[in-house]
């Protein structure tokens, strides 16, 4: 039993050492990528367009006419 688990376990441990080292190589690749496409393209970033804040408009109090 004990040699069975440990066979297991160094399985499971491979598995999930070349599961990782998928992913990494994946997420390299995507960088790449990525990299890749900014240097061809030059980045043109949409330029945040100004929230309009309506102002708030001056309240007139009538001035009491002198009498």
């Amino acid at each position: 039993l004990r040699e069975q688990l440990a066979t297991q376990k160094n399985e499971i441990n491979t598995l999930i050492i070349q599961h990782l080292r998928q992913y990494q190589q994946q997420q390299l690749q995507q960088q790449q990528q990525q990299q890749q496409q900014q240097q061809q393209q030059p980045a043109v970033v949409p330029k945040p367009q100004p929230t309009v804040v309506p102002k708030p408009q001056p309240v007139v109090v009538p001035k009491p006419q002198p009498t």
